[in-house]
């Protein structure tokens, strides 16, 4: 059974379906049996592709962006073996929703050595926001896959 890892963000359109797409990318590439999707804090743009800079972002890397937007469910946290949150508020609202599990919930960046750092919502700028994003989602992707790697084989 594949290692599940779930990315949160707001809505569901920018930074955790562009985590969902790199991480699922690289995971094949890499031939691990892990697996990721996305979800959002919010209702915003449930159903809602991703945004369009996100998909143009992706294509451009070759990276395929199949995802549309949902919120967080609440048996998420029994379906995922890891609950990983874009920004510091994401985090507390997954720890609200489920304080239970405080294990499973984790910052991305964390991931990457850069301790309860957010990864900024580029939403409100422009396209060079999203460049800069998958930047930072491709480092703290590679990072994360090779510890899940080791996590895999245990």
């Amino acid at each position: 059974m594949p290692l599940r890892v779930l990315f949160v963000c707001t809505g569901n359109i920018c930074r955790s379906p562009m985590a969902e797409a790199v991480f699922n990318h690289l995971a094949s590439q890499g031939g691990l049996d892990v697996i990721a999707d996305g979800a959002g804090v919010s209702n915003y743009h449930v159903g809602e592709p991703a945004d369009p800079r996100t998909i143009s972002t992706l294509r451009s890397k070759g990276v395929a962006a199949p995802s549309r937007a949902r919120m967080v469910r609440s048996n998420d946290f029994a379906e995922f073996d890891h609950i990983v949150a874009m920004d510091a508020s994401h985090y507390q609202a997954l720890l609200q929703w489920n304080g239970s599990m405080p294990e499973k919930i984790s910052m991305f960046l964390d991931w990457a050595g850069r301790p309860s750092e957010s990864v900024p919502d580029p939403y409100y700028g422009g396209t060079e926001g999203f460049e800069r994003l998958y930047e930072m989602i491709l480092d703290g992707v590679n990072y994360m896959l090779k510890r899940l790697a080791h996590e895999e084989v245990r």
